[in-house]
């Protein structure tokens, strides 16, 4: 739930979270934004089932934040965690 992920960005917030969008208390892109507010700067992938265009287009203009459409594909998961990781080492 989102009080747990807000939790454990604290002491050492990770490099990557991977966020589904339908959580039980949240949106996932909210939560997303509630993390860059306590200054988590990481990357962050948001999937879900289903494509919002309101939601995708918001995303594309947040730095560090990429959305994945479920059914994951192996491939296309780690080929996007790896450009992310890469980008945030490079910046």
């Amino acid at each position: 739930n989102s009080e747990d992920a807000l939790a454990a960005l604290q002491p050492s917030p990770p490099d990557l979270m991977l966020v589904d969008m339908h959580l039980t208390n949240e949106h996932g892109d909210r939560l997303i934004a509630q993390c860059r507010e306590t200054g988590y700067n990481g990357a962050a992938v948001l999937m879900s089932a289903t494509s919002d265009i309101k939601t995708l287009t918001e995303l594309h203009s947040k730095p560090d934040t990429a959305f994945i459409a479920k059914p994951l594909k192996r491939d296309e998961l780690v080929a996007l965690i790896k450009s992310m990781l890469s980008e945030q080492r490079n910046n």
